[in-house]
């Protein structure tokens, strides 16, 4: 996988952005997509994706300890996803972009059964690279 640069930004209210560089409008492949996680996203993410799956409700999936040790972790998720061979990417009725794609790893837990998955979801915003949220599985 290629490395790309990564810049932090002071942002919003103090917000920094993880940032990849060049975006554009997702067509149904990830390839003008990139990736920019925000403390809101990596909060989002932390509290709902990066727990045991005995202390999940059954609406929340896990990923591995791999990508839940800080943002820059959900950053090399979310670059994973995108650069995957398989990566799909496709507008929700919100106008979000849902890009989904198979890991070379297994990627976390699924939320009904706790079995292992080497799929996840990166939901961004309309721009194509504001990460809103990410997960282990399908949309």
């Amino acid at each position: 996988m290629m490395r790309r640069p990564v810049r932090i930004l002071s942002g919003l209210a103090g917000a920094a952005l993880l940032l990849a560089p060049a975006v554009a409008a997702a067509d149904g492949s990830c390839a003008a997509l990139s990736c920019a996680i925000g403390k809101r996203a990596w909060a989002h993410i932390d509290a709902r994706h990066c727990r045991t799956c005995d202390s999940l409700t059954p609406k929340n999936s896990e990923f591995t300890g791999a990508y839940c040790g800080g943002a820059e972790d959900a950053l090399e998720l979310c670059r994973a996803v995108l650069a995957a061979a398989d990566c799909t990417a496709a507008t929700q009725r919100n106008g979000r972009i849902a890009a989904t794609a198979t890991l070379d790893r297994v990627a976390g837990k699924l939320r009904r059964g706790c079995t292992d998955t080497r799929r996840a979801t990166v939901i961004l915003e309309k721009d194509g690279r504001t990460v809103v949220t990410q997960f282990p599985g399908d949309p």
